[in-house]
């Protein structure tokens, strides 16, 4: 696998995909949190429900919309077509994780924060963020996972010289038969094993001695 270019720029477009789709997927979904968590203004659940969409849409329905969008503007075969994609199917699990998490924080330390001078912006790095760290975490997994696993929308946005693991994957799979393909996917199932068991450590509650 790793001796043919192919399979390597695959990898790496995998890689470089899901790095991307999960830091704006973490930034959009938190500012998209406290919008949905901590807002008041009129139409709150038509947007929480336009936000979760992709989640219930099939994804065959999404994967051909984007790829008639895409089409349009030109963005087939390109990182940010490929990004946008990813982005809209990942976003969900990060508004989820992260609203549960502010849900359950107590705004009061917030509240502290402001009257011992902190400004809004400094109570939101230094008091909402560190609170809420493990939701932010699970929001980071869940959207790099989405990306990194994600094929049938990469099928519709890929090209022939722009393709992620999934789909080189699946091409090689109809093409012809060899055990690269093998490797290729118990990589692909050890990464995300390793991240939901990494995931699981750090939410298991600590004992306080």
């Amino acid at each position: 696998m790793f001796t043919d270019s192919g399979w390597v720029d695959a990898l790496l477009t995998s890689a470089k995909l899901a790095v991307i789709v999960t830091v704006l997927s973490v930034v959009l979904g938190f500012l998209a949190s406290l919008a949905l968590v901590r807002g008041k203004f009129k139409g709150r659940s038509a947007a929480q429900a336009f936000f979760l969409t992709p989640m219930v849409l099939p994804v065959v329905v999404l994967a051909v919309a984007l790829y008639a969008f895409s089409l349009r503007v030109g963005l087939n075969g390109t990182t940010t077509g490929f990004v946008i994609g990813h982005l809209i199917i990942a976003l969900p699990f990060s508004i989820i994780s992260i609203s549960n998490s502010l849900a359950s924080f107590d705004t009061a330390l917030e509240d502290a924060a402001l009257i011992c001078g902190a400004s809004p912006l400094e109570v939101k790095l230094r008091v909402t963020l560190p609170a809420i760290h493990l939701g932010i975490f699970a929001a980071a997994i869940f959207s790099f996972l989405a990306s990194w696993d994600e094929v049938v929308v990469s099928i519709f946005m890929s090209s022939p010289t722009l393709q992620t693991l999934p789909v080189r994957i699946w091409s090689t799979l109809r093409q012809d038969l060899t055990p690269v393909v093998a490797a290729a996917s118990s990589l692909l199932v050890a990464l995300t094993t390793f991240l939901m068991l990494a995931a699981a450590v750090l939410r298991r509650p600590r004992s306080v001695k």
